[in-house]
């Protein structure tokens, strides 16, 4: 998969967790799809910055609620991207000591 393709799926799939029309099911799927995404392509993580910001500047006139409710998710998929990233950090520099499991 090229940059270009990621990037385009990687916007489909934002705009899925964004439609409030979709499903948990499938943004759930979704969500796990752009964090495996994220992994293979790091330098494509500008992109939710600017698709949030997008859903934002669209929905300004929707409730405070709705948009805390993106904000969240949004924070959510951060803190699992990070998360993620910092168990495989650990998990490498652990198997990397002098004298692990001996």
């Amino acid at each position: 998969m090229t940059d270009q393709q990621a990037e385009q799926r990687l916007r489909a799939l934002l705009k899925m967790t964004i439609d409030r029309g979709t499903t948990l099911a499938e943004q759930a799927n979704a969500t796990r799809c752009i964090g495996k995404l994220l992994q293979a392509f790091p330098n494509l993580r500008h992109i939710i910055k600017e698709v949030t910001d997008q859903a934002d500047h669209a929905h300004v006139s929707h409730q405070t609620q709705v948009s805390d409710r993106y904000h969240s998710f949004w924070k959510g998929v951060a803190i699992g991207v990070a998360s993620t990233a910092l168990t495989l950090g650990s998990v490498i520099l652990s198997s990397k000591r002098y004298g692990v499991g001996s």
